[in-house]
């Protein structure tokens, strides 16, 4: 008596937990082949889907000079900003380096170093400060610049030139915002070194990424949202999405001093890096 007790109110419960789940899985199901429909079709009506995504450039472990970013050797297509402020044309090079010519063209060139700037965020090649010296000059100029980066990166960046390959003069692009910071580019290298490449912490961060590289759908939507200005202006405010203008890395008022003495550091070992008498040159910004 006891038995057929229990087996009717696994009965029940068995009814009623296929009552709650048959529902919900249909609409899993439905959500899920309307977003796969969706994706497959916008990726054939809106080709420039992937345009927003970080897909020129890759982060590598640069033996004695840590972390760093580097373009795709041989990638060539368009780089756009998701609300709308640019769309330029890329080609980097073999070497990951953005130039029209490979990279036995950088002897006997004024090398352009720095990050973002220098690289040409947002501008076209013709317009980038290596074209623009070249035209100016009539020199022939080498970019060896890479976004995101700090003095750290610019020496690991000069370590991956070919040593029979060298350098008329050196122009060092430095952003006043976000390149005078504490240093320590050796101690930072080891450390990296030791752990492997470091993994973004920021789970949210991480997903967008992602989904920007590999979405027409997630992009449609933030591309819409973004070149609306309140919404726009409320995705920052809230930290869902960044300012455009804002800083990477940043020096604290109190570190000053340290700031700008590590910096001058890491600037002498930089040239250093480079052959005996070479002009240098500094250009903030």
């Amino acid at each position: 008596m006891e038995e057929i007790k229990i087996s009717k109110i696994l009965l029940v419960f068995r009814n009623v937990l296929v009552a709650a789940v048959g529902p919900t899985f249909l609409v899993l199901i439905s959500i899920f082949l309307f977003f796969t429909m969706s994706e497959g079709l916008l990726r054939l009506i809106y080709p420039s889907w992937n345009e927003y995504g970080t897909r020129f450039f890759t982060q590598i472990l640069q033996p004695e000079h840590g972390n760093m970013l580097i373009g795709i050797a041989g990638f060539e297509g368009y780089f756009s900003q998701n609300n709308g402020d640019f769309r330029t044309h890329l080609r980097i090079n073999q070497a990951g380096l953005r130039n029209n010519t490979p990279i036995g063209a950088a002897d006997n060139s004024i090398w352009i170093v720095g990050d973002s700037m220098a690289f040409g965020w947002g501008v076209d090649r013709d317009k980038i400060y290596t074209a623009r010296l070249k035209l100016y000059s009539k020199q022939p100029t080498y970019n060896v610049a890479a976004p995101g980066g700090n003095l750290c990166s610019y020496q690991g960046l000069l370590s991956r030139m070919p040593s029979g390959i060298k350098p008329k003069a050196v122009v060092l692009g430095l952003l006043i915002e976000n390149d005078v910071i504490k240093y320590d580019c050796r101690l930072r290298a080891k450390q990296q070194e030791n752990t492997g490449n470091i993994v973004n912490d920021n789970n949210f961060s991480t997903s967008k990424g992602w989904l920007t590289n590999n979405s027409a759908v997630y992009n449609l939507i933030t591309n819409s949202l973004k070149r609306i200005p309140y919404i726009n202006a409320a995705l920052v405010k809230f930290r869902v999405s960044k300012d455009s203008h804002g800083y990477l890395q940043f020096c604290e008022k109190r570190d000053i001093e340290i700031c700008v003495s590590t910096t001058v550091n890491e600037i002498k070992y930089l040239r250093n890096m480079l052959p005996k008498h070479t002009p240098f040159v500094v250009l903030v910004a």
